[in-house]
């Protein structure tokens, strides 16, 4: 049987300019967008962590579908229905529903929640699945640990010279859950970074960061460039993040700046002081 490698909040990513449910038939709603926000960079330490363990399921990905709440919900629970049934699914399954009370939390609140959230929609599959949940304590660890901020790194890649080599790296925080990318460059021989770009926009997922960081590429020894982020439409497209040599140092260029709207709307007033609310699992 597969192993489990991978937990997915839905939707997983978004415009940068409105809220990542937004549909054809209406405008989407800013609790969903607030939280599959806030769950981008839980799911992704998340699933760090949970792929190195084993644990057998039907597919290698649990998708978690946020929506808001049930009838039968309180107003101040979130619930997560796991399926039991993975049959004719394209993954293993399960929905989250919102009570209105997450919407006055801020975002550090929201990120504690969507790893709530995101514990127990995956023990629920575990323990359906006939495993130990009580080893994916491990995972949640492994996300407060890390302060909820997903970091990675492309590979380095040498100039045409071997004399300097150059990467993009990548930070996902509960901001406003779009990563921010920067250009490092370093002399081959020392190991020491010489120089690195300020911080631009880049892509919501980790898949999309890795294909970001494919596009490095050097244009002789003193030139290179890659591409941070490409919109969902082509008038979002910023365009590449480059750097050349200049003098001792590196001189770079970054796309054309990218206001990332923060999470808001109707029934969003955040609160510091507000409680995180209850989750309640089921299998279903």
């Amino acid at each position: 049987m597969p192993t489990l490698q991978r937990v997915e909040t839905w939707p997983p990513t978004g415009f940068h300019d409105r809220l990542w449910d937004t549909q054809p038939e209406g405008p989407g709603d800013p609790l969903v967008d607030a939280m599959a926000r806030a769950a981008r960079p839980v799911s992704e330490l998340y699933s760090e962590a949970l792929a190195a363990l084993g644990l057998t399921a039907m597919c290698t990905t649990l998708g978690l579908a946020i929506a808001t709440r049930r009838e039968d919900s309180g107003p101040d629970e979130v619930t997560v229905r796991v399926w039991r049934d993975q049959r004719g699914m394209p993954a293993e399954t399960g929905f989250v529903h919102l009570g209105p009370s997450v919407g006055l939390l801020d975002a550090a609140a929201r990120a504690r929640l969507a790893l709530d959230v995101v514990h127990t929609g995956v023990r629920l599959l575990i323990e359906a699945r006939g495993g130990d949940p009580s080893v994916l304590d491990a995972c949640r660890d492994h996300v407060e640990a890390s302060g909820f901020v997903y970091a990675w790194s492309g590979g380095w890649t040498s100039s045409p010279d071997r004399r300097h080599e150059a990467r993009a790296t990548y930070r996902l925080a509960a901001d406003d859950d779009f990563a921010r990318a920067r250009l490092e460059v370093r002399q081959r021989t020392s190991g020491a970074t010489t120089s690195s770009s300020d911080e631009t926009v880049a892509f919501c997922t980790s898949a999309r960061l890795h294909r970001s960081a494919r596009t490095l590429r050097w244009r002789g020894s003193a030139e290179l460039s890659f591409t941070p982020y490409v919109g969902l439409v082509p008038s979002h497209d910023g365009g590449p993040l480059s750097a050349r040599s200049v003098g001792d140092g590196w001189e770079f260029t970054l796309p054309a700046p990218l206001a990332v709207r923060a999470p808001g709307g109707v029934g969003i007033q955040e609160d510091p002081d507000a409680p995180v609310p209850t989750v309640v699992g089921t299998l279903a």
